[in-house]
């Protein structure tokens, strides 16, 4: 008889979840490629638009007039690959206010210069 010995088991099982976690960081890689591109704001007269999502897309409009507070922050992360990310609140407590990340420096500056002269 053909008899499988406990370190075959343990092979076959290692293989079978590499294989399992390969195809899943691929998942996660194009699935997260795909969230990124599918973020974006839009800059108009009267207000700043921000859309999120791939399935469920949530598109937030901001009146310059109800923008109180504008920061720009960068944490560890964003340090260490340069990137910066820009918070307005409106003041509203039902709602979180806008956050848009993955911003270069001079990307963030100018939008955080524009909204604040939109806003005084």
């Amino acid at each position: 008889m053909n008899e499988i010995s406990g370190s075959s088991i343990f092979l076959y099982s290692f293989v079978a979840w590499s294989v399992v976690s390969l195809v899943c960081m691929f998942v996660n890689l194009f699935i997260l490629k795909k969230a990124l591109t599918f973020r974006g704001y839009s800059i108009r007269e009267m207000d700043l638009t921000y859309r999120k999502g791939i399935i469920l897309t949530k598109y937030t409009t901001l009146p310059y007039s109800k923008i109180q507070q504008v920061n720009v922050k960068q944490g560890l992360f964003s340090r260490i690959f340069g990137f910066f990310t820009i918070e307005l609140q409106d003041g509203s407590q039902l709602s979180e206010g806008v956050v848009i990340r993955g911003l270069s420096m001079e990307s963030a500056e100018k939008l955080r210069d524009f909204i604040m002269t939109k806003i005084h």
